[in-house]
């Protein structure tokens, strides 16, 4: 896996202790003549000077030694700035210059970064203590700072931002979510140990009760404990413009529909890029069980990922090429492991295959086949239906088993409707059906039918999941239902 390497500029404390070190090696050379001298001196003029000062000289000769010596081993252990895991109001020690939040297990820890080459700094959240440093929150993504005077701190007590060198424009502010309804006058900023950096009052450690956290605004990561606000204004996944670059980049990872969802990836938020199946209750058919839906308040949809592993050191990413990847930490080689891909097969990626045609993968390979009721034009090398004017009583429908559903743009939802024959029933009546199933209605929690118009798009089979889906054909098909 391609990592992502970043730099810092050394803080002024480093720099001092620096130049004091070179300062005290030649002082402590001076030191040894200048003992010398006066051990000479004191040979000379034995009648003026008794042992008891001579040896009182000496030893105050080796306390500025051993201060020299301690000067020196500072060097090496001391860190830039300050750490803890919480920022209070008037607090300014974390700085482009040093200076980090940490969280209480020093599992995450949050501040300035740039990457080699690069003068724009951003906030940023990131894993302590693994040695290929990785990124899980970036804040001021669409501002980056360009100097090295930049300082995150609570402003007027209530607001989380960053200020650049003029200490005056401000380059990301929190939007406080719950400060309104709070009696509280005191506010603090703390990183968590799950990795969300919070704006709280600092005796309630209710998540309701934040008044802004990082996991609301999320980047290309997901972490666990973290929920995903699905359906709601328009928090989704974004990648980083490239390797280096924390910038918004050209892929956006959302839900492909409120009513049905699917683990969707877009191209600049207009073109499909991968779709899973659907939502079946229990997981996203074609996708690990890692990933979860549920509702806050049975109004706002969020996903979250839940893992049986380490979930401390378990993230999914979206990555500047477009791919999910859902990875664990080795806590043998302390590398990260994936575990899956939005694009191990060629049937993951949306349109493998002509409209009317489903993908499925034989030995390794991607293979598209037809529909029932359609046959391949060799010329056109499309699917096409095998006889027109299909639309009278007399139509049958053909079942295909352990599918995805078809992509959902002429889809329509009867909620109302939720057997099989009542669905089929409202499909043959209506000429512009070409296929039903029934499925699970987020809107509902139950089972109920939808039918599609037109070319079905997007269609793959699955080995051992998926929905059955009914085609409409001219002849008596497979299903009587």
């Amino acid at each position: 896996m391609a990592t992502r390497s970043s730099d810092g500029d050394e803080c002024d404390e480093i720099k001092l202790l620096r130049r004091d070190r070179a300062t005290a090696t030649r002082s402590s050379d001076g030191d040894g003549r200048r003992r010398d001298r006066a051990k000479a001196a004191r040979s000379s003029f034995t009648r003026l000077l008794s042992e008891e000062a001579s040896d009182a000289t000496d030893e105050m000769m080796e306390q500025e030694m051993t201060l020299a010596k301690l000067m020196l081993g500072l060097v090496g252990t001391i860190k830039c700035g300050n750490s803890g895991d919480i920022l209070r109001s008037g607090d300014r020690w974390v700085t482009v210059k040093g200076g980090t939040l940490v969280s209480s297990r020093e599992t995450f820890e949050a501040g300035f970064f740039r990457f080699a080459g690069r003068e724009s700094w951003f906030l940023g959240i990131w894993y302590k203590n693994v040695p290929e440093r990785t990124y899980v929150w970036v804040g001021n993504r669409k501002d980056p700072l360009h100097s090295s005077n930049g300082t995150l701190e609570i402003y007027d007590d209530h607001e989380l931002v960053i200020r650049d060198k003029s200490n005056l424009a401000v380059r990301f502010s929190t939007r406080n979510e719950r400060r309104e309804n709070s009696s509280s006058t005191t506010t603090v900023a703390q990183l968590l140990e799950n990795g969300n950096l919070v704006l709280k009052d600092p005796n309630n450690d209710n998540p309701e009760d934040f008044f802004w956290q990082s996991f609301h605004e999320p980047t290309d990561t997901i972490l666990p404990e973290m929920k995903v606000l699905w359906n709601y204004q328009k928090k989704y996944l974004t990648s980083w413009r490239a390797l280096d670059d924390p910038q918004p980049g050209n892929y956006v990872f959302k839900s492909g529909s409120a009513e049905y969802p699917v683990l969707a990836t877009w191209h600049k938020d207009v073109v499909p890029i991968y779709r899973s199946g659907p939502w079946n209750g229990n997981k996203f058919i074609g996708a690990p069980p890692l990933f979860r839906l549920a509702w806050i308040d049975e109004q706002i949809l969020y996903l979250s990922i839940t893992t049986t592993e380490n979930k401390s050191y378990t993230r999914v990413q979206l990555d500047h090429e477009g791919s999910v990847r859902h990875y664990s930490s080795n806590q043998r080689s302390r590398k990260w492991d994936q575990q899956w891909s939005s694009s191990l097969e060629q049937c993951d990626l949306y349109y493998s295959c002509t409209p009317n045609a489903y993908c499925s993968v034989v030995s390794s390979s991607k293979v598209c086949e037809c529909i029932p009721g359609f046959g391949l034009n060799v010329t056109t090398k499309e699917c096409v239906r095998k006889k027109n004017g299909i639309c009278n009583g007399d139509n049958h429908f053909s079942l295909i088993s352990k599918m995805n559903l078809p992509d959902t743009y002429k889809v329509k939802p009867y909620l109302s409707i939720t057997k099989p024959k009542q669905c089929r029933k409202i499909c043959r009546w209506d000429c512009s059906c070409t296929a039903y199933t029934i499925s699970i209605s987020l809107e509902t929690g139950n089972r109920s039918c939808i039918t599609w118009s037109g070319h079905l798009v997007d269609l793959r089979s699955y080995s051992d999941e998926g929905v059955d889906l009914y085609v409409r054909t001219a002849g008596r098909g497979s299903s009587n239902n």
